[in-house]
């Protein structure tokens, strides 16, 4: 004679509980942390799924992107940028051109936001290069990768180095967070098995991304900020 479903568990849970426990804890376990076909990267800042180079395609980036008033730029002068602050300082920037050209440094304004009191300047060495926001204020300094793209509701920046002719060099992500007119660091994550070659805010936590692969290229997927 059989017994019934219920009988049977009880008398399987009294005899042997230790195993029909460690049974259920790993059936839980695995339902816990689903994965998708399209996951390409998650940690705590952010999650990456993979999408078709069709799909990055149809995609419109944001209006916003750098957001850049280039009408009244500073230039340099013998081989000085010199951009006055509003409480009377100044900061300067010299360049450095001596035929090695491995100690080369130029320092260009190209600009300030339209939407935040900052002056942009882009500094290129031989090899690399990197953006360094101003305070048009108290002068105060933020070093970003190229290039800082202004998020749609204009609350955070993002900043990745793009380096699409170099495999294998894998680059930042930085973001920053906008209170009010002072810049404060989110993260700074530093992937190591992709780099980043495009990127293109689609909303105010999403953005389109063209990631780089040491051997493979043409890779796509959206960003999503943890914020």
């Amino acid at each position: 004679m059989e017994l019934p479903l219920y009988l049977f568990l009880t008398n399987m849970i009294l005899r042997y509980p230790k195993y029909l426990l460690f049974v259920f804890c790993l059936k839980g376990f695995g339902q816990s942390t689903p994965k998708t076909d399209r996951t390409f990267y998650d940690d705590k800042f952010i999650h990456i799924d993979s999408i078709s180079k069709s799909e990055y395609d149809k995609i419109s980036p944001s209006d916003n992107l750098f957001d850049i008033d280039t009408t009244n730029t500073i230039k340099a002068r013998h081989d000085s940028l010199i951009l006055p602050i509003e409480n009377g300082t100044k900061v300067i920037f010299t360049d450095t051109i001596i035929n090695e050209g491995w100690q080369m440094r130029e320092n260009k304004n190209i600009g300030s936001y339209k939407s935040l009191p900052y002056y942009i300047v882009n500094i290129t060495y031989w090899e690399a290069g990197e953006y360094v926001l101003i305070n048009k204020k108290s002068g105060k300094r933020f070093s970003t990768s190229p290039y800082p793209l202004l998020s749609p509701d204009k609350k955070f920046l993002i900043a990745s180095i793009i380096l699409p002719y170099i495999e294998g060099t894998f680059n930042d992500i930085q973001l920053f967070e906008i209170n009010k007119t002072e810049l404060k660091e989110k993260f700074n994550i530093k992937p190591e098995k992709f780099q980043i070659e495009q990127l293109k805010w689609i909303s105010n936590d999403k953005l389109a991304v063209q990631i780089g692969l040491v051997g493979v290229r043409n890779t796509y997927g959206i960003i999503t900020l943890k914020k």
